[in-house]
Order: C-alpha cells, then structure tokens, then sequence
C-alpha cells in the first residue's frame, strides 16, 4: 500500500514538472517573439469569427499582435454577421491602433456583415469573396410585446421606476410612443456613428454612403463596385498583399496567432475565449443569443 502511495507521488511530481517545464519553454518564446524577429519575421492571422458579443478576449489579441516585433503585418479574417454595438466599436478602434503601427489586410469569408464590416474597414486594404455576405450599415433592435400572453396567465407585472423612460422596452406591455420615438433616436445616432466610420476609412462622401447605408447586404463583388472593399480575393491574396505591404515578398510566413500557443496552455493562461472555443467543439452546436447590431 505504501508502494502504491509513493508511485502515485511520484507521477504527480513528474507531472508537474512537465507542466512547469512547458509554460517556461513558452515563457522563453514569448519573450524571444516579443524581443524582435528572433524567430524570423511573418505575417499574424487573426480571426474574428461569431456573433460579436464580448471585445475583451479579441482586444487582448489584437495588442499582442501590435506589440509583437516578430509580426510585421496581420492579417484579419472576419467571418461575422454582426454584434453589439459597443463591442463592435471597441475591436474597430483596437483594430486602427494595429493599422496605425503595422500594415492590416482583411479578408472577408462567407459573411462580413454590420459588426463584421464595421471592424473590417479598420484595415489598409479589404479583400472579400466574389459571394461574401457584407455591409448591413446599419442598427437595429428588437422588441417582444408579450402582454397578451401574460393576461392568458392571469399575470400582472406591477414596476416600480424612477422615472418614464427607465423600463423602455419592457416585455410586459406595449411600446410607448414617445418611448419609440427615444429609441429611434437612439438608433439613428448609432447609425451616424456607423456611416462616418464607413466614409472616413473608405474615402467615401456622406453622400455616397447614404446610397447604400439602408441595412441591405450585398456580394463581395457589388462591394467592391461600391467601394466598400477594395478588390474580390480570398485568405491568400491577403496574405501576399500583407507581406508585400511589409517587405516580406509574396509568400511571407505566416503565424496563425490563435492557434500559435497550445489549447492547454491558454486556458491555463486564463484565456476565456479558448475555453469557452473547446467547449463548444466538445458539444459540438452553437451558443445562441438575442443581440442588436452592428
């Protein structure tokens, strides 16, 4: 018995040294990346893929690539139908830091749309698919009116506010007008934040954008006749375009900086993103959530 318990000590130890010695073997290489091109110079891919919920994980990304010497540019692949608004906006403004410090190419995959777009513009030079799904400039918002449904159930909510506006939206009854009306103004602002975004990094005039800021979405190549994105390509002629734009010649290499640190060792690392991406794989189905957009 006491065999045994000692056995066991020892393949926890060794264990944990095989842990320890594997976050310095990766310390070493952080800081060797973060030191200068000690491991070569390449060109990052970063992916932003999903409902756009929550920017912290991908900001955090997004400042690693920005600081890394090693990543001379990136690359982002946007695989997106849209978000939050304010999550939205905080990848496109970490996204500009990137561009203002290195060169930034985006590559539209199947879907680019509203969020999508929005942080895709931040780019120097956009590619998208012949048939990518982008643009929806535009916000919107929903609202369930289940004040029926509650009557069925002999149900009647009784709020308590401060004030009018402070249950805006409430499921329980109809929208107000004057509520309506707060919340298209709402909207509208958001709305002009979006188009000004969309005129200023794509060089377009009000006017042009107005043309086309309804919330329809168009193909990769209308898009590019509307100057939306700057020519129909795929995920390697982003590449090339991200290593010519940074010296690097036409076939730079490339670090997909996702998948650069073993799964492991970035939910040890408290990578919330990487956790809740292994969970997703092992349930094999997808989080479903109600938000409003871009």
């Amino acid at each position: 018995m006491m065999q045994r318990r000692t056995w066991w000590w020892v393949l926890g130890g060794l264990g944990a040294l095989a842990l320890l010695f594997l976050l310095g073997v990766y310390s070493v290489l952080t800081l060797a990346r973060g030191g200068g091109p000690a491991l070569g110079s390449a060109v990052g891919l970063l992916r932003l893929e999903g409902t756009i919920v929550s920017a912290e994980d991908f900001v955090e990304q997004v400042e690693a690539a920005r600081k890394d010497r090693g990543i001379k540019a990136v690359v982002l692949r946007v695989e997106s139908p849209g978000g939050s608004v304010g999550a939205s906006q905080e990848i496109y403004a970490a996204l500009q830091r990137l561009a203002a410090a290195k060169p930034l190419v985006a590559s539209f995959g199947n879907v680019a749309a509203s969020g999508g777009y929005y942080a895709g513009i931040a780019a120097q030079y956009v590619f998208a698919l012949p048939g990518t799904i982008t643009a929806s400039i535009g916000v919107r918002m929903s609202h369930l009116d289940a004040s029926e449904f509650l009557q069925l159930l002999h149900l009647k909510p009784d709020i308590l506010k401060s004030g009018q506006f402070k249950d805006v939206g409430a499921m329980h009854r109809p929208m107000r007008a004057e509520e309506r009306a707060l919340l298209e103004d709402l909207l509208r602002a958001m709305h002009v934040q979006f188009k000004a975004a969309v005129a200023a990094r794509r060089g377009l005039t009000a006017e042009q954008v107005d043309a086309i800021a309804d919330g329809r979405v168009v193909t990769g190549e209308a898009a590019v006749q509307a100057k939306l994105v700057d020519a129909v390509g795929d995920l390697h002629d982003a590449v090339v375009k991200a290593g010519e734009l940074a010296g690097l010649g036409p076939e730079p290499r490339v670090i997909d900086l996702d998948e650069d640190r073993p799964w492991l060792l970035r939910v040890l690392l408290g990578e919330r993103r990487a956790t809740w991406q292994a969970w997703g794989r092992l349930l094999s189905q997808p989080m479903i959530g109600y938000y409003w957009a871009p």
